[in-house]
């Protein structure tokens, strides 16, 4: 064989190879841990077909390639080939990464049960239910054209009918300022977007806004890797991560499940971590309580998920006691614990107080609020009595 003819055929394996490993799936360092104790033929690789021969390649990257350096050629690879998706995450434009909502998974059936669940909480406890669009609903349009598209617009549909005017809907105004309220690299919304949902749930609470001016606020990181980024371990891109300057005003303790403590609702030790969203009130915590020092008279209970965390800091200027439940990893009665906190605090209490589930938001010294993003919602709310 000529040498040219050596050149064109060894080009011709080298690009197969490429081909097969751009859209083969991505391997895990476990199971290329156990394929490079067993060493494939290369004749049966010859003999066998496509399932010998998958082995085979992955024997040699099991035991000639870093598993480190093969995963990034693996993802570049996919993605020069046009592949829009690693894993679970769809790499959409301007660097947007969203998680994939197949809408099989999340019926109405399950729409409607999970709504009937917060109903219950708005009849007994006076709650206001706010249910937040994830990013692939407001930013569907960065999407790559072959993702399916869930149609979180129903849920809402379905909360308006069910709840009335104990849904705060707040899908219009994340829209008009869509590219501010979610990141790029993480599954959640920014400060921005919180701020935004603040400002809707004051105007429907009847509750006074505190000025909060978005135009000074702080920068606790401009190099953050979001949980997708870390989670499929590709991407350049860095988001900027802030918070609300004002909301250090009120000194406040922090109990995290009823036993570390902390004054501050900010944990700059998670930046660095594959989750960096846990930079607000400290990562999962089945309950958080959040004591402020200036009295204002009333108490919130806010049942919520992981959109709840960059909340919170927003409504320190509204009440003396925050209590966060995320109940579905709170093991106990969680109906006795909204009972429990909701009456009167020990320092607080006069003689000749009584708890009482008064049906006037106002007399009732104390507001219930369900705060999840849409699909947190279907996946993780539930409620034990």
């Amino acid at each position: 064989m000529s040498f040219k003819k050596h050149i064109i055929f060894a080009i011709t394996v080298i690009s197969s190879l490429f081909f097969v490993f751009a859209f083969a799936d991505v391997v895990s360092e476990d199971e290329l841990a156990e394929e490079a104790m067993e060493t494939p033929s290369f004749t049966d690789a010859l003999l066998y077909g496509d399932e010998a021969v998958e082995s085979y390649d992955r024997y040699l990257l099991a035991n000639f390639v870093s598993k480190e350096k093969w995963s990034n050629l693996h993802k570049r690879l996919q993605i020069l080939f046009g592949k829009r998706q690693i894993g679970s995450v769809y790499l959409g434009k301007d660097g947007y990464l969203f998680e994939e909502h197949v809408p099989e998974a999340y019926p109405e059936q399950l729409m409607q049960e999970k709504l009937k669940l917060a109903e219950k909480l708005v009849t007994e406890w006076n709650a206001r239910v706010m249910l937040v669009p994830t990013s692939d609903a407001v930013l569907s349009d960065k999407l790559p054209s072959s993702a399916p598209r869930l149609d979180q617009g129903r849920l809402s549909e379905l909360a308006k009918e069910l709840l009335g005017e104990d849904y705060i809907d707040v899908e219009e105004t994340l829209r008009e300022h869509r590219e501010e309220s979610y990141y790029r690299t993480d599954r959640s919304w920014t400060s921005y977007g919180a701020y935004y949902a603040y400002r809707v749930w004051t105007e429907r609470m009847g509750i006074s806004r505190y000025p909060y001016n978005l135009n000074i606020a702080q920068k606790a990181s401009e190099d953050v890797a979001g949980s997708l980024q870390q989670q499929i371990g590709y991407g350049d891109y860095r988001d900027t991560l802030v918070y609300v300057r004002e909301t250090l005003k009120r000194k406040v303790t922090v109990q995290f499940d009823f036993g570390k403590t902390s004054n501050s609702m900010y944990f700059p030790e998670w930046l660095d971590t594959d989750t960096p969203y846990s930079y607000y009130l400290d990562g999962p915590h089945a309950f958080t309580e959040l004591a402020f020092q200036v009295k204002t008279g009333r108490k919130l209970f806010l049942i919520g998920g992981s959109y709840s965390k960059a909340f919170v800091p927003l409504l320190a200027q509204h009440y003396d006691r925050i209590y966060l439940l995320e109940p579905d990893r709170f093991g106990g009665n969680v109906d006795a614990l909204i009972s429990s906190c909701l009456k009167k605090h020990p320092a607080e209490a006069q003689s000749g107080d009584s708890p009482s589930r008064a049906t006037d938001r106002t007399d009732a010294g104390y507001d219930v609020l369900i705060l999840y993003d849409n699909i947190e919602f279907l996946e993780r709310f539930t409620w034990k009595e």
